[in-house]
């Protein structure tokens, strides 16, 4: 199928505003912050930009029966590629989907759509006395899919842990446009041990199993307070030294980072 027959069943499908197909356009989608990337770009043969679970059910559809390959991307701050068409298929913006569905205060819960920005939603969520945990160093850019997509960690990882510790539920659409839901389909709880694990299975699988439409995240109740401290050493040796010092006291920070020079 040529290139000017994807795009307009493309535009057929979700109209033209929501297609992009000019090769300035898809210049932008070419790379990543990946440092490979970079060098070599690869463009897609078009970018979309759904809006709905549907939609995302029918790019899927038309891409599986026409054997074209789809790559879902979020703001493009992986450093690893992943969000790149490697081959010139069909490129899935999601990052203007981010709508927050609901925020469950009592059950210390939110439900998002992909495109959210990690920052807007503990913007959100502080009203609630209520934040999401991880931080993989982006929070202004990165998405909350990107972050599941990838697992994302970061600083705090060493006291929070990663993405897959807060993820309950997912809504993901397989690559052949089926619809699945993980987690259990209206659950609140914490724990769901019924049937096969298939959330810890999309976490982290870079949306090469499917394309996660809607997320259920677990939060955490806000720190009532938080410091910075600053220690400076002479000897480079004796930084990790201090960090297994620090630990082995009982303390456990949200996050310990070494600067040198160099990382300045």
């Amino acid at each position: 199928m040529d290139k000017d027959k994807i795009r307009q069943a493309l535009i057929k499908m979700l109209g033209k505003e929501k297609v992009l197909s000019e090769e300035l356009d898809l210049m932008y989608y070419s790379y990543d912050s990946s440092f490979l990337t970079k060098l070599e770009p690869v463009s897609p043969l078009a970018v979309v930009f759904p809006r709905s679970t549907e939609e995302v059910q029918n790019i899927a559809s038309f891409a599986f029966e026409n054997n074209i390959d789809i790559v879902p991307r979020g703001a493009g701050t992986g450093e690893t590629g992943g969000c790149i068409a490697l081959k010139g298929g069909i490129v899935l913006d999601l990052s203007t989907w981010d709508e927050i569905v609901e925020i469950d205060a009592p059950n210390m819960q939110v439900i998002v759509r992909p495109g959210v920005i990690h920052a807007q939603l503990n913007q959100e969520l502080s009203k609630y006395n209520l934040f999401f945990p991880p931080d993989p160093g982006s929070s202004q850019m990165c998405t909350i899919g990107g972050m599941v997509a990838n697992n994302a960690s970061g600083l705090r990882a060493v006291k929070y842990g990663c993405t897959e510790q807060y993820i309950l539920g997912l809504e993901v659409v397989l690559p052949n446009g089926e619809v699945i839901t993980t987690g259990g389909v209206k659950a609140r709880c914490i724990k769901n041990v019924s049937g096969l694990n298939l959330t810890k299975l999309m976490v982290g699988s870079e949306g090469v199993l499917g394309i996660v439409t809607r997320i259920r995240l677990r939060c955490w109740p806000k720190p009532k307070a938080r410091g910075i401290a600053m220690a400076v050493f002479d000897n480079l040796d004796e930084a990790p030294a201090a960090v297994l010092d620090i630990y082995q006291a009982g303390i456990l920070p949200s996050g310990i980072e070494i600067l040198d020079s160099s990382a300045i």
